[in-house]
């Protein structure tokens, strides 16, 4: 499995309909600004994916990276992949993120691209912060998170 580059520090991606943020573990629709309600368990399912798209990922390799040290039951897997499919609006036996390979594991088939960080959606609060400097008022943005 491939290990996350320390170029850019603060990764955003983007494949199909979505972009997900990985320093902040957010999961938007493209466009919107508000992330998608996901549990962090999905965020780090498909950063797995993710890092290692295109590559084959076992059962054993996604529950160990998953739930590294802990005995957990295949069906846990099962559940996530599928909770995982729903949030990203697969249909059962469409393979548009993640194909299954029947009897080993996952495939994320995706086309993933990096974007930078200052592109994503919903970066800054919607409430601006006044701040008064002498005679004039500015406005700034402080980042949401």
């Amino acid at each position: 499995m491939e290990t996350e580059s320390r170029s850019q520090p603060h990764p955003v991606y983007d494949f199909g309909e979505f972009r997900l943020d990985a320093s902040r573990r957010l999961l938007f629709a493209k466009g919107a600004r508000d992330p998608l309600p996901v549990a962090p368990k999905i965020i780090d399912a498909l950063l797995l994916f993710i890092k290692n798209r295109g590559e084959l990922l076992t059962k054993d390799q996604l529950m160990a990276g998953l739930w590294p040290g802990r005995i957990v039951e295949e069906n846990n897997l099962s559940q996530l992949i599928s909770v995982l499919r729903h949030a990203l609006g697969e249909a059962p036996g469409e393979n548009r993120y993640i194909a299954t390979v029947p009897g080993y594991g996952y495939r994320f088939i995706a086309d993933v691209s990096r974007v930078a960080p200052i592109a994503m959606a919903g970066l800054y609060s919607k409430r601006p912060s006044p701040i008064h400097s002498g005679c004039c008022h500015l406005i700034s943005f402080s980042r949401a998170g």
